[in-house]
C-alpha cells in the first residue's frame, strides 16, 4: 500500500507504539484533512485495530468492517475452524492443544503426518517471524516443537493437517464494492509462488 502511487502522505504505525497513539495520529490526521477519508486496512492487525476502536474512527473516516465478534472469528485460526464446520466449509482437521483433553500428547497420536503448527492470529509469533507455519513430521517431532514453541512464545498455537498441493493452484477473488454492496470492480488471481514456499 505504501507503494501506490495514488499515496501521497504515509502515516506508519511503529511497533513499539500505544495502539491508543496511533488511534489519536489518525484523529489529528482526518482533522488535518478536514474531511472524512476511506480508511483500508492492509493487514489483519489494522482490520482488528480499526474494528477495536470503530466508536471513535467512524466519526473521522469510512470503512466497512464487519463488528469485532465475526472479525475474530475470521482472525482466529481456532474460532475460524469452528465458523467452517458450522457452514459445511472444507477444511483441514485442526487441533489446539490449550481446549484439547490430553493436550498435546493425545494430539501427536492422532494428527496425520506431516502435520503444521501455526500461530492463531498470523505473524504474531516471537519463536519464528519468518515463517508462517512450522512442520513437523512425526509424534516425536511435533511433541519437541510444540514445547520449544510455547518456551519462547506468548501467542496461542493450533496444529492443523497439512492440505496438499502446489503453490499455484491457490487461487483468491478480490471485489470492490459500493455502499449497496454492488461490485464496482473484480478480479480473480491466480499465485505463481508463494512465500515461504509451500505454505
Amino acid at each position: 500500500a505504501l507503494f501506490s502511487k495514488y499515496c501521497t502522505k504515509k502515516l506508519i504505525y511503529k511497533k513499539t507504539e500505544a495502539m491508543e497513539n496511533f488511534l489519536e495520529n489518525l484523529k489529528s490526521l482526518s482533522e488535518k484533512i478536514n474531511k472524512k477519508c476511506v480508511l483500508i486496512p492492509t493487514e489483519d492487525k489494522y482490520v482488528r485495530f480499526i474494528s477495536k476502536y470503530r466508536k471513535q474512527l467512524e466519526k473521522y473516516f469510512i470503512f466497512v468492517i464487519p463488528d469485532e465478534d465475526l472479525c475474530d472469528s475470521i482472525m482466529n485460526k481456532h474460532l475460524f475452524y469452528h465458523l467452517s464446520l458450522k457452514h459445511s466449509a472444507p477444511v483441514p482437521r485442526t487441533y489446539y492443544p490449550k481446549l484439547e483433553n490430553g493436550g498435546i500428547d493425545l494430539i501427536a497420536q492422532k494428527v496425520e503426518y506431516p502435520c503444521i503448527i501455526k500461530p492463531v492470529y498470523s505473524k504474531e509469533w516471537d519463536f519464528a517471524s519468518t515463517l508462517k507455519a512450522i512442520k513437523a513430521s512425526n509424534p516425536d517431532d511435533l511433541k519437541d516443537k510444540y514445547t520449544k514453541i510455547i518456551k519462547h512464545n506468548n501467542t496461542e498455537v493450533i496444529i492443523q493437517e497439512i492440505v496438499p498441493g502446489k503453490d499455484e493452484q491457490q487461487y483468491s477473488f478480490c471485489a470492490y464494492f459500493n455502499r449497496d454492496s454492488q461490485p464496482l470492480a473484480t478480479f480473480v488471481s491466480r499465485k505463481l509462488r508463494q512465500d515461504p514456499i509451500g505454505f
